[in-house]
């Protein structure tokens, strides 16, 4: 049917049926207008995802720099005054809003710094002449100053008294139990152990650094034992870390990916691999040699739940008929394989 046959045809339809057309071509052409940006948009994400490495998707804040100067906006989102006297007032208050959170962080930490107090009398040099202490008397609680000051780390040995009782009878010896310690006749505590294990993975200190570092402080500790601390202290992690393995594996929604770990050998930097699982509980992490599917069974294997995750095939045993994982992604993998399976 022609547009002149369906304007005829609409022409001699009542007033109501010819507002309720109208409204509907109106709406129709909305819709249309919608579905061409929409067609367009999916075009440019497809060059994003599959063309030249040049046009390959900007980051976020990119693409927000590239559409809004962040420098050219107020506190409060509104475009920044013309004025020079206005514009710099503005970008005064911006630079204090910016550096407020550092400043509160500072506080809170400022505020849980053990204090030291040191009372100071004033000495017989300090007075004006011919005056003594005596011409003088106590005048409020005195002036504070405070100095944020470095206590060099150092060494204790802590010794303990274990105090033994005998029966009157001579038959019975009881001697009080020692504290715990890492390992039994161990000769390092438990606070030295956490010390070298934070260096190492907390502040990537290699164990050479802090082999140098506890010189310094007052003790020598050979590389070769700071080793056995470390690895004696993952160790007595391993409870711990099944127990967070645990609680990920039962959560409902877990997110899960894989990364290149470069792994020291003797001669040369060879590739493993990291995993890592995060819930609502505990993130963790497990190193592999390789990427294969086997990981990621050992992983989440059994579980049931959703499971976020890129198009990396080797978790299609988690989320496969069989299986208990429901598979999600981001908008740019779903995406990408609504692309690859049309």
């Amino acid at each position: 049917m022609t547009p002149d046959e369906l304007d005829e045809l609409e022409s001699g339809l009542d007033p109501a049926a010819r507002f309720i057309v109208a409204y509907l071509r109106k709406d129709n052409a909305q819709l249309l207008e919608q579905l061409a940006r929409l067609t367009e948009q999916v075009e440019y994400l497809t060059r994003q995802l599959f063309g030249r490495r040049s046009e390959k998707i900007p980051t976020v804040h990119d693409d927000i720099r590239s559409q809004i100067d962040p420098e050219e906006l107020t506190v409060d989102g509104t475009p920044m005054p013309s004025e020079p006297e206005a514009r710099a007032k503005e970008k005064r208050r911006k630079a204090r809003k910016a550096g407020e959170a550092k400043r509160q962080n500072r506080r809170r930490a400022r505020k849980a710094i053990p204090t030291i107090i040191e009372t100071r009398d004033v000495q017989a040099s300090d007075l004006p002449p011919s005056y003594t202490l005596d011409d003088f008397r106590e005048l409020g609680d005195g002036k504070i100053v405070q100095r944020i000051e470095h206590v060099r780390e150092h060494f204790v040995i802590q010794q303990y008294v274990l105090r033994t009782l005998t029966s009157k009878d001579g038959t019975h010896f009881i001697t009080a139990t020692p504290p715990p310690g890492v390992v039994d006749g161990g000769h390092f505590g438990p606070g030295l152990h956490a010390h070298v294990a934070v260096s190492r993975c907390d502040d990537s200190m290699p164990l050479c650094r802090s082999e140098k570092a506890l010189a310094r402080a007052g003790y020598a500790i050979a590389r070769s034992t700071l080793c056995s601390l470390f690895h004696r202290t993952a160790e007595q992690l391993v409870p711990l870390y099944a127990e967070m393995k645990r609680v990920v594996r039962l959560g409902r929604y877990v997110h899960a990916d894989e990364t290149t770990q470069p792994v020291l050998d003797k001669d040369k930097c060879f590739r493993g691999w990291m995993w890592v699982m995060l819930s609502k509980q505990a993130i963790v992490y497990q190193y592999s040699n390789g990427r294969d599917s086997d990981t990621a069974k050992s992983l989440l294997g059994g579980t049931s739940g959703n499971l976020t995750i890129d198009g990396y095939g080797a978790y299609n045993c988690l989320t496969e008929k069989d299986a208990h994982r429901t598979r999600s992604g981001c908008w740019g993998h779903y995406l990408e394989s609504a692309v690859i399976w049309s």
